[in-house]
């Protein structure tokens, strides 16, 4: 019987002189062969290729250790009112000088002078103004005479036109890089004046809204950087800021301003991680400018204060000295209050305010008391709200609640 042999395949051409390499190897007894895998196909012309070695990010965490072992001063801007990569909140009522109060603290910063007894670490400061474009000019002059500071010495630069923080953290951004250029150094502080005229087509009583400008605004600003947001009260509580429970949440420092008379008082209402400064008092005076082409007086306001310190605080604010489940508690009742929040009617007429029912609060309590087992869940709530009722916190008819004055 004849066998056939198969014959062998020709072997492939390899391109270029990996032949002689192969041909070498085959020599020496190597048994790599064009069978041990599929054909090779190399270009003596193709450009030699590097190997990436991508580099590891760096880390953006901390340890446990490390965290012990870090300093224990916090940097700061205003110490323990304005921090860098934290939001700041001034608000009061219309004619409480607000602004005016924000105006001096801004003109601080930027001439790196300590702020009626604050420690202040200076550097460039802006300005936007939703609002209020045609006087502020005034407002600065007034201030520097007053103070007796070279105009050129304030690293402030002022952006006339409101930025739409609902949109996105683009428009402040243009601001801070235009102030920065003008300035010619950084800017540490953003004031944004006022909150609700640089929200774009945001509702103001929205959480999600209000969540995201904050957030664009901190986007804007960077870890280096702080913004403070001057806003109005509400309508029916001096105490808090108008608007969504969200902008009072995310703030690391809040602050209300109110007036009696020629005393303006500014009072904590928030330090997070920070202990809360004592209330600090104000007081204002007229600057004569001079006169205007019709040979009319030209004048403005500037903040002085009233002692030149702090006023010190009789006692800690009550919500230091809340019980954990009461301060949950209350946290529920102000925010279904401002989710939900009408007036209790006929039966409380004397109540101007927002009231929410008992069950809202419970259902709002059952929502972020989760760790508290459901079975005593609530028990907890009724205990914590019988406590504020008798601190003085919270009021109530029947099943309606409300935070008192």
């Amino acid at each position: 019987m004849t066998t056939t042999k198969t014959p062998k395949p020709e072997r492939p051409r390899i391109i270029g002189s990996m032949d002689a390499t192969i041909a070498a190897k085959q020599s020496n007894g190597s048994r790599e062969s064009w069978e041990d895998g599929p054909p090779l196909h190399f270009d003596d012309n193709a450009p030699p290729t590097e190997t990436s070695k991508t580099e590891p990010p760096a880390p953006v965490g901390y340890s446990f250790a490390r965290a012990c072992n870090a300093p224990l001063s916090s940097p700061y801007i205003v110490k323990g009112i304005v921090a860098p990569g934290s939001v700041t909140i001034f608000f009061g009522d219309s004619g409480a000088l607000k602004s005016f109060v924000a105006t001096d603290l801004a003109g601080h910063v930027a001439a790196s002078l300590d702020w009626h007894g604050r420690r202040v670490n200076g550097g460039g400061v802006l300005v936007v103004l939703g609002e209020g474009q045609g006087g502020y000019a005034k407002r600065l002059r007034a201030w520097a005479q007053a103070k007796a500071v070279a105009p050129e010495s304030v690293k402030l630069y002022v952006y006339p036109r409101p930025v739409d923080l609902n949109a996105g953290p683009s428009a402040l951004e243009v601001a801070i890089a235009e102030a920065e250029a003008a300035l010619g150094c950084k800017v540490i502080l953003d004031v944004v004046d006022t909150y609700s005229t640089n929200l774009g087509d945001a509702d103001e009583q929205s959480n999600s809204d209000a969540a995201r400008v904050l957030g664009n605004g901190r986007i804007a600003a960077g870890p280096s950087r702080a913004t403070a947001f001057i806003h109005h009260v509400g309508h029916s509580d001096g105490d808090r800021e108008r608007g969504a429970y969200q902008l009072r949440a995310n703030a690391e420092f809040r602050f209300v301003i109110k007036r009696d008379g020629n005393t303006i008082t500014m009072t904590n209402k928030r330090a997070k991680d920070e202990q809360e400064i004592a209330p600090m008092q104000f007081t204002f005076r007229t600057v004569d400018l001079g006169i205007d082409s019709d040979g009319d007086p030209i004048t403005s306001l500037v903040i002085d204060a009233a002692h030149g310190l702090p006023v010190p605080t009789a006692k800690a604010p009550a919500r230091k000295r809340l019980r954990p489940n009461q301060k949950l508690a209350l946290d529920a009742v102000e925010v279904s209050i401002n989710l939900h929040g009408r007036h209790p009617g006929v039966k409380s007429m004397y109540f101007l305010g927002k009231g929410v029912t008992i069950f809202e609060a419970r259902a709002e309590f059952d929502r972020i008391a989760a760790h508290i087992e459901s079975r005593h869940r609530s028990t907890r709530f009724s205990e914590a709200i019988s406590g504020l009722k008798a601190t003085g916190v919270i009021d109530g008819l029947d099943e309606w609640l409300w935070v008192k004055p």
